[in-house]
């Protein structure tokens, strides 16, 4: 029995998927400012434009998360302090990376809890930004049908990725109950726990659970 905060309401049964999200190494020399600024305003607008895509066919929860992307994305200071890195020698990726990092770092730092689930948007924009970057997609994984999700966090694009046909539910170790992934939850009616601790990245892939 493991034992976490409700995120979104509702009985799962269904057997256990583990995702894990794949590492995305970047290089920190760029191959000149140039170069890694037009990859960089690239990335940024192939982003922008899957995001508007998935908001245009999407609900009202879908719209207005993708909103609070689109909005980070197009924040002036984040890409300004990621310009200002390229420029100083630095790849794309590098200067993304490190970029969002200091907005994460200011959010967890302000003691506020529902923006510090905010974090989850930025890592979300940084993978996507790094995925576009290195030119590879991300590979959806076939579910049972049924699936009950177990990952460490679930990102919002990773949540809106799946088929809800197939997902009977998702528990998560970390994360809140005010979260984007748990309002996003809501809203496609699957029961989801979060903050359930270490153990919930133990459960072995097909084993049988009940998420209550």
């Amino acid at each position: 029995v493991l034992r976490g905060v409700m995120a979104a309401p509702g009985l799962a049964i269904g057997q256990a998927v583990r995702l894990v999200a794949e590492e995305i190494v970047v290089v920190e020399t760029g191959a000149g400012a140039s170069a890694e600024l037009a990859a960089l305003d690239d990335a940024l607008c192939l982003v922008r434009d899957r995001i508007e895509a998935s908001a245009a066919k999407g609900d009202a929860a879908r719209k207005a998360i993708l909103g609070a992307h689109l909005a980070f994305l197009e924040d002036p200071e984040l890409t300004a302090a990621a310009r200002k890195l390229i420029g100083e020698g630095k790849s794309a990726g590098f200067a993304w990376r490190r970029a969002v990092g200091g907005y994460v770092e200011a959010l967890r730092g302000l003691g506020d809890r529902r923006l510090a689930e905010r974090v989850d948007d930025l890592v979300d924009l940084e993978r996507q930004v790094l995925r576009a970057l290195s030119g590879e997609e991300e590979t959806a994984r076939v579910l049972p049908t049924g699936a009950v999700l177990l990952a460490d966090e679930l990102l919002p694009s990773q949540l809106m990725g799946v088929d809800p046909s197939q997902v009977a539910g998702f528990a998560t170790a970390r994360g809140g109950p005010t979260s984007h992934v748990a309002i996003l939850a809501a809203a496609m009616g699957l029961p989801a726990l979060v903050a359930v601790g270490a153990g919930a990245l133990e459960i072995a892939d097909g084993t049988a659970l009940i998420l209550d």
